[in-house]
């Protein structure tokens, strides 16, 4: 199988750079007061001010990040038996800290991807995904309206209905529905 997976939010933590941006824009928010995916609706800043807080300290945020717990112990084992890609809106000048940040966290080498967009439907199909794993509830809806599986890391930010879209609450229960999925595409390749 080809499995795709996104960086921030689905192998990092959600909220990795809320103590830095508290700080730079001046409003102290946590985690439970994050309901819009995009930083500046959050902090109620307009998007160039979040764009040059991004470029003033975003190779230090992405490296400064913390995984999710388990995720490396995850894709690990996938990647015994499975492609992996990293596929993500990050910028493409993001790349090299993108793949330290990858290596030092000890997750598995693969493919990495900095679209600088969210639109990566068009990466899936160019990639033959499988499955997408992804926190970006938009995201989510547009790659299963496209046919592809997607699992949801659960985040205050993503909530609400998701037809077609598998949603998880940690890693442990991704690995599960890899092993469900993984069972079913086999299936279906046989038949």
């Amino acid at each position: 199988m080809v499995v795709c997976i996104d960086i921030d939010g689905t192998i990092t933590e959600p909220f990795y750079y809320l103590e830095r941006a508290n700080h730079y824009f001046g409003v102290y928010l946590m985690p439970e007061d994050i309901r819009h995916y995009e930083v500046d609706l959050n902090y109620g800043v307009s998007r160039q001010a979040y764009l040059d807080f991004y470029r003033l300290f975003g190779d230090r945020i992405h490296f400064e990040a913390k995984p999710r717990a388990g995720a490396a112990q995850v894709l690990n084992r996938i990647s015994e038996f499975d492609e992996i890609h990293y596929v993500t809106a990050r910028a493409p000048e993001m790349l090299g800290v993108s793949r330290k940040w990858l290596e030092s966290n000890g997750f598995p080498k693969g493919g990495i991807h900095c679209l600088g967009s969210h639109h990566k439907v068009e990466k899936a199909r160019e990639l033959s995904c499988d499955i997408f794993f992804e926190d970006r509830k938009e995201n989510a809806i547009e790659l299963a309206f496209e046919g592809f599986e997607v699992v949801l890391m659960d985040c205050p930010y993503n909530q609400g209905d998701l037809a077609g879209v598998r949603r998880v609450g940690n890693w442990m229960e991704a690995s599960l529905e890899v092993q469900k999925l993984s069972w079913g595409i086999k299936m279906l390749q046989t038949a």
